[in-house]
């Protein structure tokens, strides 16, 4: 390996020597400049540090926001939390103002009384398919009897799952109830026909019935009297017949989705 003469390695001294005494002077003398950065005639050392002394500010400027950032955050979430609670007492607000009016209906008994929400409501071949949120982890059973706040009669429970519940509707050909026309003593049975209709039987020929009475329960069966079913939308009379056919239009057909009360 070739060696370096003794006097290359004299003036890369020299030169080295020279290069850091010009460095120091120009610190001294207020003239050296990195960019947009001077050095203010400062020693080296004492200028590192305080440039250090600066960056240690910005980063406790920089915890600071994060502070600031983490409370708002906080107050965001809290906020979220206060409305949320608003909404759940106005919810109750409503629910009491829907059970207030619900306790209206003339009752014999003092029964336990339930609120729930029909969320599927359609007619088709086999008549009406209702379907009711409440189910058996609610307390419902078969039998309950579901009308809304207006007092109309939807139907009955008939079968419940935990989550949810299958409801009778007046319309079927299942159902049966005790009804009398509003205003007058005449009195009969109600049921369904499958289609969207209801039939109003042991309505003699003497009984006073005309088309547009309103038609209620009577309460001399297992329901609550006073509900109403329908208005009679059709009569036939037939001599030779000691019935007459009334049809009645049911009431429940206005109803859609919503919020109903459920007798237990």
């Amino acid at each position: 390996m070739p060696q370096r003469s003794p006097l290359k390695l004299l003036l890369t001294l020299i030169f080295i020597v020279s290069l850091v005494i010009f460095i120091n002077k120009q610190f001294l003398e207020n003239k050296l400049s990195f960019g947009p950065i001077s050095l203010y005639g400062q020693e080296p050392a004492v200028y590192t540090f305080r440039k250090l002394s600066e960056f240690k500010n910005i980063f406790s400027s920089i915890g600071t926001v994060s502070g600031l950032i983490n409370r708002n955050l906080k107050l965001e979430k809290r906020n979220s939390e206060l409305v949320s609670n608003i909404a759940e007492l106005e919810a109750l607000r409503l629910e009491n103002d829907f059970l207030r009016k619900s306790l209206n209906i003339s009752l014999k008994s003092k029964p336990e009384l339930e609120v729930g929400n029909i969320y599927t409501w359609s007619f088709g071949p086999n008549g009406y398919s209702v379907l009711l949120n409440k189910g058996s982890r609610d307390g419902i059973s078969t039998g309950n009897i579901i009308i809304s706040e207006d007092k109309v009669l939807i139907g009955t429970v008939e079968k419940t799952e935990t989550n949810f519940s299958r409801v009778l509707a007046i319309t079927d050909p299942r159902f049966k109830i005790t009804a009398r026309v509003l205003g007058s003593d005449t009195a009969g049975i109600v049921n369904g026909t499958l289609h969207n209709s209801l039939s109003f039987n042991l309505i003699i020929q003497d009984d006073k019935i005309k088309e547009g009475d309103t038609v209620v329960s009577s309460g001399n069966d297992s329901f609550p009297d006073s509900l109403v079913i329908g208005r009679v939308s059709k009569i036939e009379v037939a001599e030779d017949q000691l019935f007459k056919k009334v049809e009645i239009s049911p009431a429940m057909k206005n109803i859609i989705l919503g919020p109903v009360i459920i007798v237990k």
